[in-house]
């Protein structure tokens, strides 16, 4: 049998009894799909300040903010690649050579059912926030399951009395938000490349990783850990209400994919298969936000005039 590699060469070659055949790789006849287009913010127009009048408003006013970032790497091994489509020209045993992999996937977030996933701990005091922008990976219709991906709410917390004398304005708060699990939604993990001398594409069978009754897989399939989020915040000395916002910016890549058999027949029905190992890496960038409602004051032009793509909107 055949050696299996993973190979980006332009040629390949396989030994066939006692010659070695080598073909070169297939000219590709793909293009770009549709052109991408810049485009630009909506423009204002506005006219002299002199015209300027005050007017009051209700706006969310941001007090203070706080930013981590948490990364790790994942895998599995053995993963079942089935080809998207039947060639004749394919011999059982053939080399897999993979030079391009791709992956997408329709939302990353946390379930809505598991109930630490909305808890913060603030100053030793935990809250519990409500998930907002959320996605059903529910597949059964009228009976939604919800990933969220932002958390909000509006909680009550007073400064300990054991502090010193307030010299400032606001009193420096730790936050943690423990076992962050992240799962994904309709993964399609992507390989294409040579068996033997005939272009393929293949995509990675995942519809079992999934949750039952849902497309979304738990991250720690790949053994990537539920996350700890830490950080420290500052609260207002004169104000013990305020409202908190916590969004998470995550995003999964693939690595590496290296075959581990050879393209095996295709079973009845189908296109025929072949095992790769995969390396993935997850990144989320969480962002936690901490305001108030109030009434302020603004300058504003009567004339004022907004623009988008050169033509006048409002």
């Amino acid at each position: 049998m055949s050696e299996i590699r993973n190979c980006v060469s332009t040629a390949q070659c396989q030994s066939v009894g006692s010659t070695m055949e080598c073909c070169t790789s297939c000219q590709s006849n793909m293009q770009d799909n549709c052109s991408c287009e810049g485009c630009g913010p909506i423009g204002v127009s506005c006219g002299s300040i002199e015209d300027a009048v005050c007017l009051p408003i209700l706006a969310d006013e941001l007090y203070d903010s706080a930013f981590s970032e948490k990364e790790d790497i994942g895998s599995l091994t053995n993963l079942t690649f089935t080809l998207d489509s039947l060639n004749p020209n394919l011999v059982p045993g053939q080399l897999v050579c993979i030079q391009q992999i791709g992956i997408s996937y329709d939302f990353i977030g946390l379930a809505q059912t598991v109930p630490v996933n909305s808890q913060i701990l603030i100053n030793g005091q935990t809250f519990t926030l409500t998930p907002s922008s959320l996605f059903n990976v529910s597949t059964t219709p009228g009976t939604p399951i919800n990933l969220f991906d932002e958390l909000n709410g509006t909680i009550t917390l007073q400064p300990p009395c054991c502090c010193n004398p307030q010299t400032q304005p606001g009193t420096r708060f730790r936050v943690i938000e423990r076992n962050r699990a992240f799962q994904v939604a309709n993964l399609r993990i992507v390989a294409s490349g040579v068996i033997g001398c005939t272009r393929f594409t293949a995509t990675a069978v995942t519809a079992n990783l999934a949750q039952p009754g849902t497309n979304a897989i738990p991250l720690s399939v790949f053994g990537i850990t539920n996350m700890v989020f830490t950080g420290r915040i500052c609260w207002p000395n004169n104000r013990n209400r305020m409202t908190l916002t916590d969004s998470y910016t995550p995003n999964l890549s693939v690595d590496c994919i290296v075959p581990t058999s050879n393209f095996i027949a295709p079973a009845a029905g189908g296109a025929g298969t072949f095992t790769a190992n995969i390396d993935l890496s997850f990144i989320v960038d969480r962002r936690l936000y901490i305001s108030s409602r109030e009434p302020v004051a603004v300058f504003t032009t009567p004339n004022a005039v907004i623009i988008k793509n050169g033509d006048i909107i409002g």
